[in-house]
């Protein structure tokens, strides 16, 4: 079993960081790697890191513009995000052991997602913890529900389940078992 990865997280001032502290000690020397400043980091990344930021910033500024600001900044969200993130199903055991080593180092609850990467050389790159990803049937677009869809794993189950194990958390029940489905390690 893995012992070490590199911690690599984005300093936008919009708590990225958070995510990534966490499971800075896997890291051989304890730290976080920023990808948008590190020592070495060529002159064009930086620049190019530099310039996304500040556009960024400019636009997040239309959100004081009175009536209208709200509006303005909506809709760049929103063309920004659409088609943005594709799902695909994957099967990986080490993969599914990375995920369930960092969900129980992040200390998740019930569900979470995980942003990761995979690069040309095989390697995994856990980008974002989100431990309230936005939840909703599949009709509402999200993320989540997506991805639910893609293991045939039924919506309503799922949120039956949370229900469930949070009534019987109330009541200081145990909470109800995993079941495996068809796509689980056996």
């Amino acid at each position: 079993m893995w012992k070490r990865a590199s911690v690599v997280a984005v300093d936008m001032g919009y708590g990225h960081l958070r995510a990534a502290y966490p499971l800075r000690h896997l890291s051989p020397d304890g730290q976080i790697i920023l990808a948008n400043n590190y020592p070495g980091i060529p002159a064009a990344d930086l620049q190019l890191w530099n310039g996304s930021s500040k556009f960024y910033e400019y636009v997040s500024r239309l959100n004081n513009i009175p009536l209208i600001g709200t509006y303005l900044f909506a809709a760049f969200e929103d063309q920004w995000e659409k088609d943005t993130f594709h799902y695909q199903k994957y099967h990986d055991p080490l993969l599914r052991d990375y995920v369930k080593k960092a969900f129980e180092i992040t200390d998740m609850a019930d569900y979470a997602k995980f942003d990761i990467r995979l690069d040309s050389s095989g390697r995994y790159y856990f980008i974002d913890s989100n431990s309230n990803p936005a939840f909703g049937p599949k009709e509402l677009d999200c993320a989540l529900a997506n991805i639910l869809d893609l293991y045939d794993i039924n919506f309503t189950e799922i949120l039956k389940r949370l229900l469930l194990n949070t009534i019987r958390d109330s009541q200081g029940k145990e909470r109800l078992p995993l079941v495996k489905s068809k796509h689980s390690a056996a």
